[in-house]
Parts: C-alpha cells; sequence; structure tokens
C-alpha cells in the first residue's frame, strides 16, 4: 500500500495485516507490508518524514535547498520556513528570529525589502556589534546557537560589499567627505557648558534642540566625556521635567541643517540621486528612536527607526543608517540657504508620524517612536555624527573622522564671535569704527555682546554701518578729549540657516 498524498503522505498499514492469536497466518496479511517496505527502502523518502525526496545525491542536496518566503515581523521564526533558503519580504524591524529551532540549524537569508535587524548581544548576534538595514538582496548566513540565540555567520550587501570594513582598510581607501558641521560636539562659541531649555537652544555649534511640550522642561548642554571614537565632548538632552502624556502635535529633535552648496552633489530631487550613509553614537533609555533627514520646504522626509534594547540601555551604542537618494521633490543647492535637515527624533506626537522610508510631508517617525519625554531624569546623549555620500550603496561609513573636516562648511561660518577694538589719545567726534573680515554663509544678523572702555568711551552698544557675508563695520560712537582713549567690544555674528 503506498504512501498517501501522491507517496508524499505518511504510511499506513493495510486493515487485513493484524494477526490474531490462534488463527492461521496468511500470505495476503504481510505480503503486502513487506513489499511496501523493501519498495520504501529503494525509492525516495520524503522530506518531512527524515529523507531528502531525491533519487541521487545531488537530487536530495537540491531539495532540502528549496526557498521559502517569509514576512518580517518583530520575531520572524525562521524554523517555520519550509526550506533553507529563506527570503524575508516586509519592512517590520526584527529583533528576533525564533526560538523552536534546533541548535546547529542554519538558514542562508535573502532581503527582499529594507527593514532593520536589531543587534543583541545574546539573541540576535550581527557582525560588528551594530544595527544593520537591509537593502533589497542583500544575503546573509544564520545559525542557531540554542533557544531563541541566533548568530549571523556573515552579512553581504547586494552590492557585493561586507557590512564591517577593517577601519584600517576603511581610513585609507574611504575618500567621502563628511557633511556633518561639529559632528564631535568641540565647538561651543555661543553657550558653552551653559545649558538651555528653550526651543531653538544651541548647546553646540550648528546643533539646536527643537520641541513642542506642553508639561516637560528639556535640558541641553555640551558635556564634556571620551567618545568611543575619541572625542571629547558629547550633546547631553535632559528629561528635567517629565511630559509624560505626548500629544498630537508634540515632538522633541536634536537638529543640523546642512548648507545647500555642502550637500548639492547628493542630487536630491532627480533621476542620478545618490545614497548615503549615516552614523552617530547614541546613548540613552530602552526604546525606539528615529533619525529624518528632510529638505528646505519640509515636505520629504526620509525616515529610519533605530531601537535601543534593555542591554544597551544608557550604554554608548554606534548606529548606521542607510539612506537611499530621493528622486523627487525640490532640494537647494546654493550658498546660504538649507540643503538637507538631518534630525535625531527623541519623540513626535501621531501629527508627526508617517512610515519608514521616503515619504511627502514633514514626518518624524512612527507610530513606534518612544516617547522620550515621558520620564524625568532620562538622559540622552549625542555624539560623532557623521554623513556621507554612498554611490556603491555599502552601508558602511568607516572611520569617524575627529575634528574639522572641511576648509569652508565649520562652525565660524554660520555663528562666529568677533572682536572690534580701537586705542587712542587724540580728540574725537562723532565716534570711532571698526571693520571686521570674514567669511559667511550668507549676511549675518550682528549683535553686541559685551563691552570694556576707557577713556570716555561708553560701555553700551555701538552699531553697524554696514554688515555683509564677508564683513562689517562696527561704529561706536563718542565726543571726548582724553588720553588713553579705548574700547573692546564683543560682537557675535550670527549666519545661521533657517
Amino acid at each position: 500500500m503506498p504512501r498517501s498524498g501522491g507517496g508524499t503522505g505518511p504510511y499506513q498499514l493495510p486493515a487485513i495485516y493484524l494477526a490474531i492469536p490462534g488463527t492461521t497466518i496468511l500470505a495476503t496479511q504481510h505480503n503486502t507490508p513487506l513489499e511496501d517496505i523493501a519498495n520504501e527502502f529503494n525509492q525516495p523518502y520524503p522530506i518531512a518524514y527524515g529523507g531528502t525526496f531525491g533519487d541521487t545525491a545531488v537530487t536530495g542536496a537540491d531539495n532540502l535547498s528549496t526557498n521559502a518566503t517569509v514576512a518580517s515581523s518583530t520575531t520572524t521564526d525562521l524554523a517555520n520556513a519550509t526550506g533553507v533558503n529563506v527570503t524575508i519580504t516586509g519592512t517590520t524591524t526584527i529583533t528576533g528570529l525564533g526560538s523552536t529551532a534546533v541548535a546547529g540549524a542554519k538558514r542562508w537569508v535573502t532581503f527582499s525589502d529594507i527593514l532593520i535587524l536589531t543587534h543583541n548581544a545574546t539573541s540576535l548576534i550581527l557582525p560588528g556589534g551594530a544595527n544593520i538595514t537591509t537593502a533589497a538582496g542583500d544575503t546573509a548566513l544564520f545559525e542557531n546557537e540554542g533557544g531563541g540565540n541566533w548568530r549571523c555567520l556573515f552579512y553581504t550587501r547586494a552590492t557585493g560589499y561586507p557590512v564591517v570594513i577593517d577601519p584600517n582598510i576603511a581610513s585609507t581607501v574611504d575618500t567621502r567627505r563628511q557633511r556633518i558641521v561639529n559632528g564631535d560636539m568641540r565647538v561651543s562659541q555661543e553657550n558653552g557648558t551653559t545649558s538651555g531649555t528653550t526651543n531653538g537652544y544651541y548647546p553646540v555649534d550648528q546643533w539646536a534642540q527643537y520641541r513642542v511640550t506642553s508639561a516637560g522642561t528639556l535640558t541641553v548642554a555640551q558635556v564634556a566625556s571620551v567618545t568611543p571614537a575619541g572625542s571629547p565632548n558629547r550633546l547631553r538632552a535632559t528629561v528635567t521635567v517629565a511630559d509624560a502624556t505626548l500629544a498630537a502635535g508634540e515632538y522633541w529633535t536634536l537638529t543640523q541643517n546642512l548648507e545647500g552648496s555642502n550637500v548639492a552633489d547628493f542630487q536630491y530631487g532627480g533621476a542620478s540621486a545618490k545614497a548615503a550613509v549615516l552614523r552617530f553614537g547614541f546613548k540613552g533609555p530602552a526604546g525606539t528612536y528615529a533619525a529624518r533627514v528632510g529638505n528646505s520646504a519640509a515636505n520629504r522626509s526620509f525616515v529610519a527607526l533605530f531601537t535601543i534594547t534593555a542591554p544597551q540601555a544608557n550604554t554608548d551604542t554606534v548606529q548606521t543608517i542607510a539612506i537611499t537618494g530621493d528622486t523627487t521633490g525640490t532640494w537647494l543647492t546654493a550658498d546660504g540657504v538649507i540643503g538637507i535637515t538631518l534630525e535625531i527624533v527623541l519623540a513626535c506626537g501621531s501629527t508627526f508620524q508617517g512610515t519608514t522610508g521616503w515619504q511627502s510631508g514633514l514626518i518624524l517617525g512612527t507610530s513606534a517612536v518612544t516617547n522620550g519625554m515621558a520620564t524625568g531624569g532620562s538622559v540622552f546623549e549625542l555624539f560623532d555624527v557623521g554623513l556621507k555620500l554612498d554611490p556603491d550603496a555599502t552601508g558602511v561609513y568607516g572611520v569617524f573622522e575627529i575634528g574639522y573636516t572641511d576648509a569652508k562648511f565649520y562652525p565660524r561660518r554660520y555663528w562666529r564671535l568677533e572682536q572690534s577694538a580701537y586705542y587712542g589719545s587724540v580728540d574725537i567726534t562723532g565716534g570711532q569704527g571698526c571693520h571686521s573680515q570674514y567669511e559667511m554663509a550668507k549676511i549675518p544678523t550682528g549683535a553686541f555682546v559685551s563691552s570694556v572702555t576707557a577713556g570716555g568711551f561708553p560701555a553700551t552698544a555701538g552699531f553697524f554701518l554696514d554688515i555683509s557675508a564677508i564683513g562689517a563695520t562696527y561704529f561706536k560712537v563718542a565726543n571726548i578729549s582724553a588720553s588713553n582713549q579705548a574700547f573692546v567690544d564683543i560682537i557675535s555674528f550670527n549666519a545661521r540657516l533657517s
């Protein structure tokens, strides 16, 4: 009696096989089962019952390598796949690969979409010890180490590049230019280490806090704390007073606006748009947060999520995010205008929620983003931020560069302190002017900061006779006749992008 299901199902003995005590054993009772056993030994055995269903070694191996498709989910159970080659579809962030596979089981995986694999030092061990953002066509080999613990033995980009590059090699071959200004948080001209809580406050040059909160007090400051890359400073954001219930229009971001001419070669808005890679150091409570890239009109947004697991909470992590080029929208490329806005999103209400990837509108995150303002005393730190073009879509940043990385786009191009001074001993009628020379992103706004005077000059502010992107003349009013006439005024020039 053959197997059911066309030879792939279970074997069932014929009804007459059973021998009854005290009766004569008949050949018809046992010939058929014995013939079935002989036939079973000489034909392919079904996979579901421990065989390969192949009549040759090659066919058997091929049958065991069939492909299965599994939709991504928070726990994507590879044990449920019907083959050892698995294609994972969808964009849901994966934090685990299931707990039912036997130890030693391996799965060759191909990703068909962009999603985040969340590194966990025990249950989902990834190369480099960091999250991986997949791309269509990326492949990986996973091995189960027992229970729900899986290790990625290797990961290869669709481009052929590995997910991790030897930093010694990357430092010599990676010539892509860093676009973030003051990514190591070392420059803080305006506020030094003084903390601030206001919307638009700059704790360090080029990095501002933007927030809308009905109940919270959010404090940001530059702090001295050496980073894994060796930078001396970080940007620290603290929830001084919590906002436990996030309203639809509330949010909290740490933001930098990049000048159009700094990112013109990204070629966003057309068919030649290039891929980029973002990396940043992040320390904070367990939760899911977001990184956003947008245009000056705030009607195009790229959103990527990153997760801080419980074991990673309040420890230094490095996040790497692959960004595809945006082929639509309007992206400015001139001097003195916003080309790209980069935001690290710590909270966002439903008004600013969308999906991951590129989309229309001002979208800061998804509904999965944690309310980072919810718990008083929570501390977040941002450090070692880098953004580079990635024309080969490797998803690899390489070595983070400490200090100034560009001769044109540096902190004092956007905000600077200048000293205007005069010393003399002749009669002055009207006043005395001084000229400052500089190069800034656009015509700045000048402001009086402080003054030291002698010989009759007032300690009050002077005024600007002219001001441009390359210099300004500052005039101090006085009608005096005295020796040792002097003033030293500190003035600020603000050409920040807005």
